[in-house]
């Protein structure tokens, strides 16, 4: 059975149980739907941690990872031609601070670089997130230190190039 085949089965159990709760009718019968419901959650538990479901949601992030790149890469060209772009902006003022030895760059700092707006927190955001609509992933944050996401550091670094800049090595 497919996890959303359980989960329905799942809350129709929970929903009957509920129902023989509140009547206060056949406790007998409500504990053996609890009971129901219990090893419908541990079935479910199963499947997600199953080699199989495992190795699709693996496959699943490779295939995300890989369009994400692909998208930083048609997006970098449009920078690169559009340096007046809120994104351009935001990558243009991280490159700089690296290249002038800010090997631990904040989002303060980048805002700081780029001055008074009313843009960078939702750009920026959108550079640093998986999502549908984004504007490519570019940047990675731990804690509040920000870097190149690894897998478009090559293209980073390739762009950096392109605007006769020294590569900073991000």
């Amino acid at each position: 059975m497919m996890n959303l085949e359980l989960a329905n089965k799942l809350t129709e159990n929970l929903e009957e149980a509920a129902f023989l709760v509140a009547e206060q009718k056949s406790t007998k019968k409500a504990h053996s739907k609890i009971i129901d419901c219990l090893l419908l959650v541990n079935q479910i538990k199963t499947n997600e941690t199953s080699p199989k479901v495992v190795l699709e949601n693996i496959e699943n992030d490779e295939v995300k990872k890989n369009a994400e790149v692909r998208k930083v890469r048609s997006r970098l060209e449009s920078w690169i031609r559009k340096p007046e772009q809120c994104n351009s902006r935001i990558l243009n003022a991280f490159l700089e601070l690296r290249r002038e030895g800010n090997l631990s760059v904040t989002e303060n700092d980048l805002q700081n670089k780029i001055g008074p707006n009313t843009w960078f927190k939702t750009n920026f955001a959108q550079m640093r997130n998986f999502a549908e609509r984004n504007h490519g992933k570019i940047f990675h944050k731990e804690g509040s230190i920000i870097t190149i996401w690894e897998p478009v550091l090559d293209l980073v670094n390739n762009y950096e190039t392109r605007l006769n800049l020294a590569p900073s090595m991000c």
